[in-house]
């Protein structure tokens, strides 16, 4: 097995070049069965390993529950857009003014989509802070795209960096982008599927569109091997995305291990087929 990491994507290869090629071969012959089923099914338990290992998760663990996952991915959204977006109508001019002649005039201003009207009434009232970043009217999934960077993640920081009219919209925002949680997982999800997975990812992960690339040479007779690939471009860099890649590696190299000692011990029933 081998991985390469690019900002593209990645790929992964099961082959007979590579080390865990012996480990393949030895299971083969102590379950008697076709070289070409033992690779297929070990593709398909890697996919299963390196979705549980792809983000979001808690931990870099296989075992973590896949709704541990999600809440985990939507509480970094939620907390990414919170952090960078304010809403006006959350300040104390409007939740508890002083001046209900000021808190109207601010109201106003909301409703008409008056910027300027606005920052200068803000201005005038000695809200310094709240002026000091852009005000925009609505949290669109352009200011949303505008604030990510390279990774697809909003850089977190103590004060916001835009205010909008009102939070409701930041609501919202936050609402539509937890859709998106499980994007980058499901660049694997093709390999899921191909060979026999079908059920092992929830419907979170694999709704996404993006489920990746497959090319299976596991019947070839010289050199079978099957690659498949996480075409997703975004949200880790490409040293993140072979390490999570070489973290599954390690899994199911390990996996094989444990059946084959089992064989060796006479536990070879009692072993579970991942």
């Amino acid at each position: 097995m081998s991985t390469a990491g690019r900002e593209a994507g990645f790929t992964v290869t099961i082959s007979r070049a590579e080390n865990i090629a012996a480990l393949i071969e030895e299971f083969s012959k102590a379950s008697g069965r076709d070289h070409a089923d033992v690779l297929t099914q070990q593709a398909g338990l890697l996919s299963v390993d390196l979705t549980k290992v792809t983000p979001p998760f808690r931990s870099m663990n296989a075992k973590e529950p896949w709704a541990t996952q999600k809440r985990t991915g939507e509480a970094a959204v939620e907390r990414q857009i919170r952090g960078a977006i304010g809403a006006i109508d959350q300040l104390s001019l409007i939740t508890s003014p002083r001046k209900p002649e000021l808190a109207k005039a601010a109201r106003k201003y909301i409703n008409k989509g008056d910027v300027s009207g606005l920052t200068e009434l803000l201005k005038a009232c000695h809200f310094v802070e709240a002026t000091r970043k852009p005000i925009v009217a609505e949290a669109t999934t352009d200011l949303h795209k505008s604030m990510r960077d390279t990774r697809g993640r909003i850089p977190e920081t103590k004060r916001v960096r835009v205010r909008v009219f009102r939070q409701s919209s930041v609501n919202a925002l936050v609402r539509k982008k937890k859709k998106n949680v499980g994007m980058l997982k499901a660049g694997n999800v093709a390999g899921i599927q191909k060979f026999g997975k079908g059920n092992a990812a929830p419907a979170w992960i694999s709704k996404h569109p993006n489920h990746g690339v497959v090319l299976d040479k596991s019947a070839a007779w010289l050199n079978p091997e099957i690659t498949f690939g996480n075409t997703v471009g975004w949200s880790v860099s490409s040293n993140d995305r072979a390490r999570f890649s070489q973290f599954a590696l390690g899994l199911r190299a390990g996996a094989i291990e444990r059946q084959l000692n089992a064989k060796i011990e006479g536990r070879w029933r009692q072993m579970p087929d991942k």
